[in-house]
């Protein structure tokens, strides 16, 4: 979410179908996953409402930014943003007792030291040494 405030992220194609980019309406689904249900969730609606008082409060004008995420759907693994950070167990026959990388969120992050053993120790049933 950090790169969507400031501005760094670049949204690709299928971003931008999904109706994200750098904007208001991006964080809300970043955080909350209020978005695409075609009308605005009233959460998403308070909001978008305390943005925009806290902007005017600040002297902020956001003019044209995109602020409703109604129409915008979900990440999906075709996003610039979706990197293979989390370990998920590895479902392939050949995969006993290891996990794997994916861009979906788990549990277990590869950001974390230790938790490629806890995917595997939960997902296999398992303890290691």
């Amino acid at each position: 979410m950090l790169h969507v405030l400031d501005g760094t992220w670049v949204p690709n194609a299928a971003d931008k179908a999904a109706g994200a980019g750098n904007n208001f309406a991006t964080t809300i689904m970043i955080i909350n996953a209020e978005c695409g249900t075609g009308t605005e969730k009233a959460a998403a609606q308070n909001r978008i409402d305390y943005y925009k008082q806290f902007a005017a409060d600040l002297g902020w004008n956001i003019g044209s930014e995109q602020l409703s995420c109604a129409t915008m759907q979900r990440f999906s693994g075709s996003s610039s943003a979706a990197y293979n950070i989390y370990w998920e167990k590895n479902w392939s026959s050949g995969g006993d007792y290891q996990c794997q990388l994916v861009s979906y969120q788990t549990p277990y992050s590869a950001l974390i030291a230790g938790n490629y053993t806890k995917c595997v120790e939960k997902n296999w049933g398992v303890t290691l040494k």
